[in-house]
Order: structure tokens, then C-alpha cells, then sequence
């Protein structure tokens, strides 16, 4: 019996040396890579009125998320503070707040045919962001709305390029 027991005590002595804390949560390396830098793009709202911005993708607290900033040229006045990363479920988190005092949270499947889509709905109003990779230099993000089911309205869109390297 007393073999029982110092088999029983050794055994369950060396089991937390075998047992790891799960791994972090970070954002996927390749979204990371993709985007990491600033960029400067051009578009236009759906009434054809054109739009500047600028933003700038960081990698934060060791790689788990990213900070966005976002802030439009004038005249348009829009600026916006956004963290990307990981979620336990495999997907993405996009939490948003904006210079008009607005919070939000979407949510992303990750990539997708080249794509990211960040979505939420609230009752009858769902929106998203779909940033779309086009080559190694240049994404497009479009932000789209609709009501009760009906086909997405573009509200904005935008061509982003990566600003050349400091030399």
C-alpha cells in the first residue's frame, strides 16, 4: 500500500510540469504582416463625393492586438481608434471608437477569398468593413450598411497604398 501511495503522491507531483498554460491569443502573423505600416488612400461615398485618409496599423502588447488609426482628410473630419485581435472562437475582434464619441465591436471570420470582413448587427441595422487585399501595396476597404435584411449599401469606400519606407 505504501508503494500505492508514493506512486499516487510522485505521479500527481509531476503533473504541472507537463501541464502548460494555454498559448496567448495574437492576431494571425499574416494579417499582422499584411497591414503593419501606414498608408494613404482614395475613394469616394456612395453620392460619388470623394475621401482622403490616412491610417496606420501597429502591432501591440506582444503581437495579441493591433492598434488602426484611421483620420480622414479635410474636409472631412472623421477619426477613429481601433484594436484588432484574436478571439478565443478562432476568429477576429475589431473594437472601434470614434471622434463622435461612438464604441463598437465586429466581428471577423478571418481571411476569406482575400478578404476580411468585420460585421455587426444591432436588431434591424447591420454594418460592416471589408478590407480587401489587392496586391502587396494596396487594400480597399469598403464600409456598408443595410436594414432588415435588405441588399448592403455602400456608405464609403477607399484605395489604400502603403506609404513608402523612411529612408
Amino acid at each position: 500500500m505504501f508503494r500505492h501511495a508514493l506512486a499516487a503522491l510522485l505521479v500527481s507531483a509531476a503533473l504541472p510540469a507537463f501541464a502548460q498554460a494555454p498559448a496567448p491569443l495574437k492576431l494571425p502573423a499574416d494579417v499582422a504582416s499584411f497591414f503593419s505600416g501606414q498608408w494613404s488612400g482614395k475613394g469616394a461615398f456612395a453620392s460619388g463625393r470623394p475621401i482622403e485618409a490616412d491610417v496606420a496599423f501597429t502591432p501591440e502588447l506582444d503581437g495579441a492586438w493591433m492598434s488602426y488609426r484611421h483620420t480622414d482628410r479635410a474636409p472631412n473630419t472623421y477619426k477613429a481608434l481601433s484594436m484588432w485581435g484574436a478571439r478565443k472562437d478562432g476568429g477576429l475582434a475589431m473594437v472601434v471608437f470614434d471622434s463622435m464619441g461612438g464604441q463598437r465591436e465586429l466581428v471577423s471570420s478571418g481571411w476569406v477569398d482575400g478578404k476580411l470582413t468585420f460585421a455587426r448587427g444591432e436588431g434591424a441595422r447591420e454594418e460592416h468593413f471589408v478590407f480587401e487585399k489587392i496586391d502587396a501595396r494596396h487594400f480597399r476597404m469598403t464600409y456598408e450598411v443595410r436594414k432588415d435584411g435588405a441588399a448592403w449599401r455602400m456608405v464609403d469606400a477607399l484605395v489604400f497604398e502603403r506609404a513608402a519606407a523612411a529612408r
